[in-house]
């Protein structure tokens, strides 16, 4: 189950740059398995603060740790950027200083995007 202090959404980086963006807990356990969470490089509450991501002994819940209190904003937004440059035509979110505004606008953009089946050089 996840912590208490963690918020919604969560933004989690693959190991190729790819990005997910989860609304809730039942969204993210679609995706959580082994291999899965094995590729994961970065994640990210909506306060933008790094996560732990792992699942139970069980194999059937997820945990999720907040690794730091405080906001890694612009570690988030580098990975943002990446995400946006190797993937998509599209622009990134714009840099917000703030936070909750800013992961809210990588949830809009994240929506919008237009994907490519591989990787921009």
């Amino acid at each position: 189950m996840p912590t208490e202090a963690e918020e919604f959404p969560i933004i989690v980086m693959d190991d190729d740059q790819w990005m997910y963006v989860y609304a809730s807990l039942d969204q993210l356990m679609q995706d959580a398995e082994p291999s899965f969470l094995d590729d994961v490089t970065a994640a990210f509450d909506g306060r933008a603060r790094v996560l732990q991501l792992s699942l139970d002994e069980s194999g059937e819940e997820i945990r999720i740790e907040v690794k730091s209190s405080d906001p890694q904003l612009e570690r988030l937004q580098s990975c943002v950027e990446e995400f946006f440059a190797a993937w998509t035509h599209d622009a990134p979110p714009e840099r917000l200083n703030e936070p909750r505004q800013y992961t809210q606008s990588v949830v809009s953009t994240y929506a919008l995007r237009r994907d490519r089946r591989r990787k921009n050089s």
